[in-house]
């Protein structure tokens, strides 16, 4: 599950398994298809999806998703359900362990990297367009 963020930072909501849902809704608004994205009332399209980011029908950025283990905002209770670890077989300490292979020596030098060039980083130009505003195109 992905957390989606406007460029403010604030938690617009998630994606999970090509679907996009708002914040505290169970229904997805949209859906992403071969890096598509598409309204899921109107199936009208909405923008693109990559490298982590939602990108308006412009090329300019109107979410980000960041990694996350926090259960979109539902009243629907979280069903866990027990596995079973069979147990480890014993080892027989009469038999002898096969033997180890010797290790590669380790590099005396290392590669010459370029260096860092100023301003490498990634820049995101941001949409005008709010969440809802994507969303309802």
């Amino acid at each position: 599950m992905n957390v989606i963020y406007n460029s403010a930072n604030e938690h617009l909501g998630w994606l999970e398994s090509s679907l996009i849902y708002n914040l505290g809704d169970k229904n997805a608004c949209a859906y992403i298809k071969n890096g598509n994205i598409f309204s899921s009332t109107s199936r009208n399209y909405l923008g693109l999806y990559c490298n982590f980011m939602i990108y308006d029908k412009k090329g300019l950025v109107v979410g980000i998703l960041f990694l996350s283990t926090t259960p979109p905002n539902t009243t629907d209770p979280i069903t866990i359900h027990p596995i079973t670890i069979p147990p480890i077989p014993p080892i027989d300490k009469d038999q002898p362990l096969p033997p180890l292979t010797p290790l590669n020596p380790y590099p005396t030098t290392l590669p010459t990297l370029p260096p860092l060039q100023v301003g490498s980083h990634v820049r995101v130009h941001w949409s005008n367009l709010s969440w809802s505003d994507f969303l309802n195109q």
